[in-house]
């Protein structure tokens, strides 16, 4: 039985020991759902696993860790052979996401994540497909700006997720909307201006009216299901920014889009044993473009639908883990 731990972060499970006053080891339910499915079908799949806060890994092994088998229990001093990722990237968790690599092996490795985080390295490799994107110093905005066509354009920061910081404004209105970023991130290049790209035509081809976007998931190069997101107002449709989702069948994604997401895919295959999210936005022309590469799709369980598109998902890693 081949052991893998699913480290995690504070944001998701303690440190050490159960939350107060819980018997799973989540503080969301939906985590707990979704691990305990992870757990029971990797063990029918001859992967037993064990899951911890990062900070637990040390020599190849963890120092503790909880099993879910009748419960979760925790077990102690367990020695293991492969690291599925689930926590945050900062410069305390690269050095150990890398240290975790050289070890034993770590899914995703942490240069894809490195990749997909930076959305400035995004638009170089695929900048056919990605609106033209430039960093918000002084010298790049006098260079750049004014070959952006758009009246509109995107600031957000380079390395976020989440929607976070991301904002809307007139091209002409840029820097005095850059005073509410950071200064120093400014110089060093840590906030992005992007061409906007009108999604309020929707996507026809899915009944979707208004602006969007569309997520597709992918497991070592295979589509895994997708989603489309819409605001709840305005143009930023993350859900943890109050945007909706609903589920596309993979069926229904048109041949140009697939051969799109195949395109990117094969660019990324140096990348072994990748999971990742595209993120697309049609324009009001029909084109799609490509927005970010996300390397952490969410596992949590959530209504019967999300449900079952996770399930086919967690299944999807496990084939690649239990490799």
């Amino acid at each position: 039985m081949k052991k893998v731990a699913v480290l995690w972060d504070e944001r998701y499970l303690p440190e050490t020991g159960f939350p107060k006053d819980g018997s799973r080891p989540f503080y969301d339910d939906g985590i707990n759902d979704s691990m305990e499915f992870m757990a029971t079908e990797g063990r029918k799949m001859g992967v037993e696993i064990y899951v911890a806060h990062f900070s637990s890994y040390e020599n190849k092994g963890l120092i503790t860790a909880f099993y879910f088998e009748d419960g979760w229990k925790t077990e102690k001093d367990i020695k293991i052979d492969l690291v599925f990722d689930k926590f945050y990237f900062n410069d305390e968790t690269k050095k150990l996401k890398y240290r975790i690599g050289e070890d034993i092996g770590i899914f995703n490795r942490p240069e894809f994540e490195e990749l997909c985080k930076d959305k400035l390295s995004v638009y170089s490799l695929f900048h056919k497909r990605v609106p033209r994107t430039i960093k918000a110093t002084e010298e790049d905005l006098d260079s750049g700006l004014g070959e952006i066509d758009s009246e509109k354009v995107v600031l957000k920061p380079r390395f976020g997720s989440g929607g976070e910081l991301v904002k809307v404004v007139e091209k002409s209105a840029v820097e005095e909307e850059l005073n509410e970023f950071d200064t120093e991130d400014l110089r060093k290049g840590k906030v992005l201006v992007q061409e906007f790209k009108d999604s309020s035509n929707g996507v026809p081809f899915l009944e979707v009216n208004g602006v969007h976007d569309l997520r597709v998931i992918l497991v070592d190069g295979e589509i895994s299901y997708s989603f489309v997101r819409m605001p709840k107002s305005g143009c930023i449709s993350n859900v943890s920014r109050g945007g909706s989702m609903d589920f596309v069948s993979t069926e229904k994604l048109p041949e140009e889009l697939v051969e799109i997401i195949e395109e990117i895919d094969y660019r990324l295959r140096e990348n072994e044993k990748r999971v990742y999210s595209t993120d697309f936005l049609y324009d009001e022309e029909g084109r799609p473009w490509l927005i970010e590469l996300n390397s952490k799709p969410g596992i949590k369980f959530g209504d019967e639908r999300v449900t079952e598109a996770k399930k086919k998902f967690i299944r999807d890693i496990l084939a690649i883990l239990g490799s």
